[in-house]
């Protein structure tokens, strides 16, 4: 083809990294100089157009420099400043929840909209490691109809065109361009760069795009860049280069109608490192994304029950830290080791927002109910709208404890990692909790007639209804797990605590898989530590080189979990700690849990990113049989034939990048080092992982029930109710809170096993509002009075 029928979008940009080798007031600083950079290239170049993302930087302008945020609303006016992403930030695209990622969505759209009256149509991730099989479907429910990312690259992961339809497993399309050059270049000959895109561009194609302009401490094109393409353009032998947006090169392909490629699936894998590193900043996003899910909930039951205002605007404001701290080089740990302080004061300040809007939610709700029966009293509150059996911590002195109708409930002290001071102790206690609402208990010191303790423990195995567990007395390893309902032999060998060699970069560029075996943890003390009606505990203690580790493994008598409490005191440098169970089972499936999806991938042992859960299933004989390995703050994961394994802990230099080398005689700071508290846990399950409750187990884990104090009172309502529920099990309500644009309630729900559904009905304080939805349908309600309809993620019709 002749180079002259070839059109070439020229794209200015500038990746501005807010925080990577810098702290975020930095790159707050650079963001004005990247923009006024641009304005002043407007001035001398006419025809000059310029893209930006990330709401997050504008509100920097707004709030700091308010005559440059007018300059841009003017040129976004002329067309000459092309607003894309339409999202917060431009994040990690593996580790955020679903519910993150469409609110990075619902307050980056309404604020360009708001501010700029721009409805973005272009999804923008260009330097995220990685993108997850849930977002063609979020993208599309928010109005976003193309989608343009850079990694992985086409060495790391070949794609049949640079363009192609990106299909969700609901069936959900956004149409993709991968760019095959960088996003930012310095001092690069264009020309050249031209002609690289021309041999470069889409397969089916006379048009492609090219990105220039210095990038990621921000820059932004050049006057050397303009030049260059002015004379491109003066060139009568040269394409058809165009100061141009992604906009219209994406509508000048719809023009074309191509043969275009579906692609299903996540986009993998770059930079597998990253799942794991600086485990601190994993931990701290899943803690707030809990607990703001959990505080908008309870502020809507708040809401529901008695009309209590829904503290919209203090959401919105927490919310948008977490979004900000989901930037890619933040949460993938990639950052300088000063940038995390900021990251744990913004992120503390979140839980601590979330923490007390619920609960003074919860308390407005416990002030209302008629406590009247002896003992000290307390509510506990399930945040989920089904019915959930979960165990339940609560805070009192009591050995007894009953609920509201006098029902006695088996009670047991949960023993402490360390020993303190105090009055009271923690209890630990099963029950069932109404959906979406609440039960009254009462502690004290009654002569019940003791539980029948449906528990056998010694220091060398655990048994209940459900399971066998035994363990190695030496290793401290976990050497037989039995499935008593079907007689099942869970493990193939010895399940413990892998240590491996890591001399990778902080994002372990090139690796594809961890598997050089330093050692395992061993040189074990068992302790019998929990033996009573509601869970038996065996403490592991183990050591490897100069890191010790306790283990917790506990038994429930009325819970089909194995749970690992893990405290971890880690010393190691450039490893990579692992959590190992070779399975029984032949014939092996591996899914990951995705922002509200799944992924598949094969059983090859390549590092993988998972969020709440991962599962494998096969064939146990002649049984479909499976395991799901759940988890309150962990991302990677890896499944090589049928063991699959926890990545708990890397430990490499923090923000080193290839080809730098530890030179001898320096001191650098490692990640990780230091004391560490998780929590996992074992659901083996007969058929598969979307009949087994694995998505809803997950889910109790990381927002499990709450226990709020409360006194003697009158009250009118009674000791138990539900504001709201779901009965099908395989429909999900994964976000409650009130609408932004008036008082209306928003109810997100999702589709958890591939069963569409006609009918649904959701009843919320008696009201039962009926919907329809697809097979792994992610659906946005609104609810005011008697209606119910359905909205984009960005609430609107």
């Amino acid at each position: 083809m002749n180079p002259k029928d070839i059109t070439v979008y020229m794209i200015g940009n500038a990746h501005i990294d807010p925080v990577w080798l810098w702290k975020w007031q930095e790159g707050f600083a650079e963001v004005h100089a990247t923009c006024r950079s641009a304005l002043d290239r407007m001035n001398e170049y006419p025809d000059f157009v310029f893209t930006r993302a990330d709401a997050a930087t504008y509100k920097w302008i707004e709030d700091s420099c308010p005559e440059m945020f007018e300059e841009i609303r003017q040129r976004v006016k002329e067309g000459r400043w092309s607003i894309v992403g339409g999202w917060w930030e431009q994040p990690d695209c593996n580790i955020p929840s679903g519910e993150s990622f469409v609110r990075h969505e619902l307050y980056g759209k309404r604020y360009f909209l708001d501010k700029f009256g721009v409805d973005v149509k272009t999804g923008y991730n260009v330097d995220s490691f990685g993108h997850n099989a849930g977002l063609p479907q979020i993208l599309s429910k928010a109005g976003i109809k193309y989608y343009v990312f850079m990694r992985p690259e086409q060495h790391e992961k070949e794609l049949p065109n640079s363009l192609f339809w990106w299909e969700g497993p609901d069936g959900s399309r956004v149409l993709v361009l991968r760019l095959r050059g960088p996003y930012c270049i310095w001092g690069h000959d264009l020309a050249a760069f031209v002609n690289e895109a021309i041999e470069d561009r889409p397969k089916g194609t006379d048009v492609t795009a090219r990105f220039y302009g210095v990038g990621n401490h921000g820059g932004g094109p050049t006057i050397e860049n303009l030049e260059q393409i002015r004379k491109l353009q003066a060139d009568p032998d040269a394409p058809d280069v165009i100061f141009g947006t992604l906009e219209q090169f994406f509508e000048h392909v719809m023009r074309e109608k191509p043969d275009i490629p579906v692609v299903k699936g996540d986009l993998q894998h770059h930079a597998v490192g990253c799942y794991t590193a600086h485990s601190g900043v994993k931990m701290w996003n899943r803690r707030a994304e809990n607990a703001l899910g959990a505080a908008e909930r309870s502020c809507a039951m708040a809401k529901i029950g008695s009309g209590r205002g829904f503290p919209k605007a203090r959401f919105a404001e927490a919310w948008q830290k977490v979004l900000f701290n989901q930037f890619h080089d933040i949460l993938a740990g990639t950052s300088l080791d000063v940038a995390y302080e900021d990251v744990r004061n913004s992120m503390g300040a979140v839980i601590d927002t979330a923490e007390y809007e619920m609960t003074a939610a919860l308390q407005s709700i416990a002030c209302k109910i008629n406590v009247d029966g002896e003992g000290d009293a307390f509510v506990v509150f399930n945040p989920h709208i089904h019915a959930i059996r979960s165990m339940i911590y609560f805070d009192e002195n009591g050995r007894s404890l009953r609920d509201c109708g006098g029902r006695a409930i088996p009670v047991q002290t949960a023993t402490p990692f360390y020993e303190h001071t105090g009055p009271r102790a923690k209890k630990v206690f099963v029950d069932t909790l109404p959906p979406l609402g609440y039960r009254l208990y009462y502690s004290g010191n009654w002569d019940e007639a003791p539980a029948a303790n449906r528990l056998t423990a010694d220091t060398s195995a655990l048994e209940n209804d459900f399971y066998r567990v035994e363990i190695d007395g030496d290793s401290g390893e976990i050497v037989k797990i039995t499935d008593l309902r079907t007689n099942t032999n869970v493990l193939d060998a010895p399940a413990g605590a892998v240590v491996i060699e890591d001399k990778s970069d902080t994002w372990s560029h090139g690796v594809v898989s961890y598997n050089e075996v330093a050692g395992r943890f061993g040189d074990a003390k068992i302790e019998l530590i929990e033996n009573g009606p509601v869970r038996a505990t065996l403490r592991i203690e183990s050591r490897f080189g100069e890191s010790v580790m306790w283990r917790d493994v506990s038994l429930y008598a009325e819970l089909p979990l194995i749970e690992f409490r893990v405290n971890l005191d880690w010393h190691e440098k450039h490893k990579v700690l692992k959590f190992e169970f070779p399975l029984d089972l032949e014939d092996c499936a591996a899914s990951y849990d995705a922002a509200y999806s799944f992924a598949t991938h094969p059983t090859d042992g390549a590092e993988n990113p998972g969020q709440k859960w991962i599962d494998v299933t096969g064939r146990s004989g002649e049984e479909v049989y499976g395991v799901s390995l759940l988890n309150d703050g962990k991302y990677g994961f890896d499944v090589e034939d049928s063991t699959m394994r926890l990545t708990a802990l890397r430990s490499p230099i923090y923000a080193f990048h290839d080809p730098r080398q530890v030179e001898e005689g320096k001191r650098y700071h490692y990640m990780d080092q230091g004391m560490h508290s998780f929590t996992f846990a074992l659901l083996p399950h007969q058929g598969l992982w979307q009949e087994a409750g694995t998505v809803r187990e997950a889910e109790v884990m990381n927002m499990p029930p709450v226990a709020v104090e409360t006194s003697q009172h009158p009250g009118e309502w009674l000791g138990e109710r539900s504001f709201g529920w779901v009965k099908k099990p395989n429909i999900d309500v994964c976000a409650i809170k009130e609408a932004e644009e008036d008082d209306s309630l928003i109810v997100r729900v999702r589709e958890t096993e591939g069963k569409a559904l006609g009918e649904a009905k959701l009843i919320l304080d008696g009201s039962k509002y009926s919907f329809s939805i697809e097979a792994y349908e992610l659906k946005t309600l609104r609810i005011k009075g008697g209606d119910c309809r359905e909205v984009d993620l960005v609430e609107r019709k």
